[in-house]
C-alpha cells in the first residue's frame, strides 16, 4: 500500500514521488489556532512540519496504531502523537485521512482529538 511506503512524513523530499505536486495538508487544532490551515504542496507540508518541531522543541513524534484502506481512495491512519509544550508533555489521538488520487496522495487532514 502506499501509505506503508512513507517511513517518515516529516522526510519529504524521501518521500517526494508519492505525492501530487499540489498535496495539500489539512491541520486543524483549536489548541494551536496558529499552526490552523492548508499547507500546499511538498514545500508548504515541510513548513508545517518545520513549525511544529520549533513549537514542541523537537519533541514531536508520531507513533503509527493502524491504517484502514477505505476503497481505493481513503485511508485513515490513527496515530498516537507525543510531544512536550512549554515543558508539559501532552499524548493523544490523532485521526489523519489520506486522499489518493491516481496512485499518489493527493490530500491529507490532520484531526487530533484535543478535549
Amino acid at each position: 500500500m502506499l501509505i506503508e511506503q512513507i517511513e517518515d512524513p516529516s522526510n519529504l523530499p524521501k518521500n517526494a514521488t508519492l505525492f501530487h505536486e499540489d498535496v495539500v495538508w489539512r491541520f486543524f487544532n483549536p489548541k494551536l489556532p496558529d499552526m490552523e490551515g492548508d499547507y500546499t504542496g511538498l514545500d508548504g507540508i515541510g513548513n508545517f512540519f518545520s513549525k511544529l518541531m520549533n513549537f514542541t522543541e523537537g519533541t514531536f513524534k508520531p507513533n503509527t496504531i493502524r491504517m484502514i484502506p477505505i476503497g481505493s481512495e481513503l485511508v485513515l491512519m490513527h496515530n498516537i502523537n507525543e510531544l512536550e509544550i512549554n515543558g508539559k508533555k501532552e499524548k493523544f489521538d490523532v485521526a489523519l485521512v489520506w486522499r489518493i488520487v491516481d496512485g499518489k496522495i493527493k490530500e491529507i487532514w490532520d484531526i487530533p482529538a484535543v478535549y
